[in-house]
């Protein structure tokens, strides 16, 4: 089941009460992924199992595993959020959107990744991520922002006033 939670512009943690059930088969472990939507004017901070926080924004959708395996840590993003990913070098924290990927090793970014807009944009605060799409791949210093156009998969490369997109 989903949640939709409004809350009129207020961030607060939430845990989810029951979550749409979403098996991975991994070797000799299946993963269960913990669905979260939010409304047109709300928003929800999440705190993930290895500690990392996401904010995401409204009329958004994160879709994250109860608890990461493997040697990585990856979250599936439609709409837009916040990052505040805990650093850890040997376990990459990846978002996949559904026309690019953000990989990070402990960083602050947001990715917006609406599903009916035509571009992708990350923009990073804080450390370093690798930003990709089909085509192409550049890494980001803080202040600086990829969009990807999700049409053409070109991706440019600017920097940008973070406080606007943050």
């Amino acid at each position: 089941k989903q949640e939709s939670l409004k809350m009129g512009g207020n961030k607060e943690t939430l845990k989810p009460q029951e979550s749409e059930r979403d098996v991975q088969s991994v070797p000799e472990q299946e993963v269960e992924y913990n669905v979260l939507t939010t409304s047109k004017q709300g928003n929800i901070k999440v705190v993930l199992y290895d500690g990392s926080l996401v904010w995401l924004n409204a009329g958004s959708e994160l879709r994250y595993p109860n608890t990461f395996v493997e040697n990585q840590r990856v979250v599936y993003l439609k709409g837009e959020a916040y990052f505040e990913v805990k650093k850890d070098s040997l376990h990459p924290f990846i978002v996949h959107t559904p026309h690019t990927n953000t990989k990070v090793l402990g960083t602050s970014f947001n990715v917006s990744a609406y599903e009916d807009e035509e571009l992708t944009a990350i923009t990073l605060v804080q450390g370093k991520v690798e930003v990709y799409n089909q085509n192409e791949k550049c890494i980001l210093e803080p202040g600086w922002q990829a969009v990807s156009n999700n049409i053409s998969e070109e991706m440019k490369k600017q920097q940008v006033n973070i406080t606007s997109y943050v």
